[in-house]
């Protein structure tokens, strides 16, 4: 017997939000801009550098406060829309806490430079998941961030050593980096596939580690390990960049509908086993369509967008038992 979920998701709270962290970055800009003079010529210097920290200041501000308060309501008002069999599930999180779980990792790890984000990943994930419910029973989250951690060791390592290889064509003899025993020409492209190679292992590392989901006696799990998502990680990578990122949504509705059908539930009695019935075609294209009007204003139209594209994606996605008839 096949069973369907069903979306009405509205993300209100959530587009004021990005309404006022919009506003928030900037007004710093607009006020410099109408009291900073940059014609006094020797205050050119000092003009520029002000208006060049307080913005930085500002988006680092924007950074941490839309990096935890977005996540906190997309996922709330994407719970509260999301109904399975007809039952909505229940996220009792309260802002303050989540803030206060999620700010002090995020802030660590971007001062340690990134060598603490599997800790914010945690931190958010846990806390989303842990705070939520379903007919009454607790869901919770088993990931580990310690094991994620090692795999993580490497972004420092892409970061200060292999990316800024890809802005030379060359290597001078007197740079210290890994890549100087290539030969000058082989430098960049050799540093771009490296780049790509790291960054499909680290997604396809991460989005199957954030599937480590328990309900009641339920293992929502991945069947197959992140090697199986290497090359299709590859191939949205490299189409998005090719392209520009505008067929990014394209990409991602096609790996989000194979890791959808390697999930599955499992119980000593029961096996759940996910399907979905999206359309790459269909399904991308609209999705291309939301991401131009995102673009063309400014990113606002943003939750709007993500509303519309998440109640298609959703309503689309089922799931069928095997070996029982317990209720899920």
């Amino acid at each position: 017997m096949k069973h369907t979920f069903s979306s009405n998701i509205r993300f209100k709270r959530t587009t004021v939000a990005i309404l006022l962290l919009w506003l928030a970055a900037f007004a710093p800009i607009y006020w410099l801009s109408t009291v900073t003079q940059f014609d006094h010529g020797v205050y050119t210097f000092a003009h520029t550098f002000t208006v060049a920290a307080i913005c930085a200041l500002a988006l680092l501000i924007i950074m941490l406060i839309g990096g935890n308060i977005i996540p906190f309501y997309i996922y709330k008002e994407t719970t509260k829309g999301v109904n399975i069999q007809g039952e909505p599930i229940a996220f009792h999180g309260k802002l303050r806490r989540y803030i206060g779980r999620t700010f002090l990792t995020l802030l660590l790890s971007l001062l340690s430079y990134l060598w603490l984000f599997p800790f914010y990943l945690k931190a958010r994930l846990s806390y989303q998941i842990n705070q939520s419910t379903f007919r009454g029973h607790r869901v919770s989250f088993r990931g580990s961030s310690r094991m994620l951690t090692l795999y993580y060791l490497v972004i420092p390592l892409f970061i200060y050593y292999i990316f800024p290889e890809i802005l030379h064509e060359w290597v001078p003899a007197t740079h210290s980096s890994i890549l100087t025993v290539l030969p000058p020409t082989l430098v960049a492209p050799s540093a771009v596939l490296l780049t790509i190679f790291l960054m499909a292992y680290l997604l396809s590392v991460t989005c199957k580690w954030g599937i480590n989901i328990r309900y009641k006696r339920y293992h929502l799990h991945s069947r197959s390990n992140a090697m199986k998502f290497f090359l299709p990680w590859i191939a949205v990578i490299v189409v998005s960049c090719v392209t520009i990122g505008l067929l990014f949504p394209v990409m991602k509705i096609w790996i989000i509908n194979r890791y959808i059908e390697d999930m599955e539930a499992t119980s000593t009695e029961t096996t759940i086993i996910f399907h979905s019935n999206m359309s790459i075609y269909k399904e991308g294209v609209f999705a291309v369509g939301q991401m131009i009007l995102c673009i063309l204003t400014l990113w606002v139209y943003f939750p709007i967008a993500k509303q519309r594209v998440l109640n298609r994606m959703v309503s689309q996605i089922g799931f069928k038992r095997i070996s029982s008839s317990n209720s899920f």
